[in-house]
């Protein structure tokens, strides 16, 4: 790499929400690791400015964020100069990595994928990488949505489905001849931090809520879902275990937390951690963790955690399922002695043991998997670096 830099623009993740914030650490961290001189960017609408310079990002200009502004800033501005101000413009961009988690599909119509494939068709004809790291896709049932991530699937150079669900929602978009595998989510290998001031003890059970299963699911689970968790809460402090409602949000889920601690007859304490290698590290220390949140039972999981989910997608069973636990999915609807019994399976010796060992093996078998897609990735990337830039010469 020495003579040579690379520039990534990131389309996905943020900052509200502890997951997206963990891949796109996980990104920076792996592709910075390998690639030494790599640099990453990402447009100004994905996240605040102080989100974006913490992690060192250029903010990238283009037509879109800037307009006339842009294309006149572009031709009067020599490179170096918007180096100063940490700009970079399409023309600078190396490739671009999509690591947007859950961002295709029916339940998110199809404005994303009609701005992607706008901005990867003007990358495409400069001959530049666009690579979808692993995430979940679809059901793609509308037409306009099919339409709109047609285009986006079939622009792509490698195409990672999280799941073996995705895998076959996206395949029916693409060419023969793509490169479409499947790979584990990538925080999976992320290692949690535990906080100095965070010491649970044994037997600590993290609810974590999800605003999701109120705005994607029917009414009648929407109704449910409030008193199921309270029963969640109620039957792990009636086995002599300590229930604490935990945030993966920053502010997304604090409505819904609120109501699910109103509901409860007892006080129960209200975990907020915004660094995400911390929340990772919270949840390693639990006993169990009953989310509806993906990415903190990606969390609970890789690190030998038992976990019992909700879901409003397909990637919540096809998780389970990939931790040989598929028999962890909750119902909102079930019954009190229904939920006991899922915690029999997950609390109880020697079923508990026999679990975590499941779990453990199958985090291992994710791990390597994922270590491979990193190297097929990362091995794209260096096809692309550029001669390094002068900060005196002209774009």
């Amino acid at each position: 790499m020495t003579g040579g830099v690379l520039i990534i623009e990131l389309v996905g993740g943020g900052f509200e929400n502890k997951g997206d914030e963990l891949m796109l650490r996980a990104v920076v961290g792996r592709i910075g690791r390998t690639l030494p001189d790599v640099q990453f960017a990402s447009a100004p609408w994905t996240a605040s400015y102080e989100d974006r310079s913490r992690c060192g990002f250029y903010q990238k200009l283009d037509n879109r964020t800037a307009g006339r502004i842009g294309v006149l800033i572009d031709l009067l501005m020599h490179r170096g100069y918007r180096r100063r101000y940490g700009v970079v413009t399409d023309a600078e961009i190396s490739a671009v990595v999509d690591l947007s988690g859950f961002g295709y599909g029916d339940a998110w119509g199809p404005n994303a994928p009609e701005r992607v494939t706008k901005h990867v068709r003007r990358l495409k004809k400069a001959g530049k990488k666009y690579i979808m790291l692993p995430q979940a896709f679809g059901p793609f049932t509308s037409e306009p949505i099919r339409r709109a991530f047609r285009e986006v699937a079939r622009s792509a150079d490698l195409i990672y489905a999280r799941d073996r669900l995705s895998l076959g929602y996206i395949r029916e978009f693409c060419e023969p001849d793509q490169v479409v595998k499947l790979a584990p989510d990538i925080t999976t290998d992320v290692p949690g931090v535990v906080p100095g001031n965070h010491a649970p003890g044994p037997g600590q059970v993290l609810v974590i809520p999800n605003a999701q299963m109120i705005r994607q699911t029917s009414q009648e689970l929407r109704s449910r879902y409030v008193p199921f968790m309270v029963n969640v809460i109620e039957e792990a402090a009636a086995r002599g275990y300590r229930p604490a409602v935990f945030l993966h949000t920053r502010t997304y889920d604090d409505e819904l937390a609120r109501a699910i601690v109103a509901a409860y007859d007892h006080s129960i304490e209200m975990i907020r951690e915004d660094d995400p290698f911390r929340s990772k590290g919270i949840i390693g220390q639990a006993s169990l963790v009953v989310g509806s949140r993906y990415h903190s039972i990606v969390s609970a999981l890789s690190q030998g955690v038992p976990a019992l989910a909700t879901s409003w997608s397909h990637k919540y069973p096809m998780l389970l399922e990939d931790y040989a636990c598929p028999d962890g999915l909750l119902d909102p609807r079930a019954t009190r002695e229904e939920l006991a019994r899922k915690f029999d399976a997950v609390l109880n010796e020697p079923d508990r043991s026999a679990l975590i060992d499941r779990i453990r093996r199958a985090g291992e078998k994710q791990r390597r998997a994922l270590e491979a897609m990193w190297e097929e990735v990362t091995a794209r990337l260096r096809e692309e670096v550029k001669p390094a830039i002068g900060n005196a010469g002209r774009s």
